[in-house]
């Protein structure tokens, strides 16, 4: 889930039975806002990585920590995540939850 620059979360989101739902997701979920900063993990990211949100606080930590990407490739690999976020243009995707 990104959250585009300017806009963000309500937090009633992740009250009450969404946050209940969210957390027991069986697939691994890192929530960044526009900037890269993480706002939230699910325990089935902690589960599978061993990191919580206080150890990825970020999406550079994200690329470095999770995905072991060169420490040298990272700043390319944000730029295209911030072209890609912050293009009018970018695909919005509804997530539903049963």
């Amino acid at each position: 889930m990104t959250v585009g620059q300017g806009e963000t979360i309500d937090p009633a989101l992740f009250g009450g039975n969404w946050r209940a739902a969210f957390m027991r997701l069986p697939i691994p979920v890192f929530i960044h806002d526009g900037a890269g900063k993480c706002l939230a993990v699910n325990a089935r990211f902690t589960e599978l990585t061993g990191f919580t949100a206080d150890d990825i606080p970020d999406l550079r930590a994200w690329a470095a920590r999770v995905r072991r990407i060169p420490e040298n490739e990272i700043p390319a690999l944000l730029q295209v995540a911030r072209e890609r976020y912050a293009a009018p243009s970018a695909p919005q995707r509804e997530i539903t939850v049963y």
